[in-house]
């Protein structure tokens, strides 16, 4: 078992580090969705989100 865990050290490494980076994504997205803000503010087509190109919907 040790073996196979520093066989497969950096590979275990980059998983840990890509879990750490999406789960901060995640996070900060719930954390925004609570407090209002949508992933799309609308800002360009001054909060006119049905005008906007992307098809946002705040």
């Amino acid at each position: 078992m040790i073996a196979w865990l520093a066989a497969n050290a950096g590979t275990i490494l980059v998983l840990c580090v890509l879990l750490a980076i999406v789960a901060a994504i995640v996070f900060s997205m719930r954390r925004g969705r609570k407090s209002g803000r949508s992933a799309c503010d609308c800002s360009a087509c001054g909060g006119y989100c049905a005008g906007c190109a992307g098809g946002c919907h705040g």
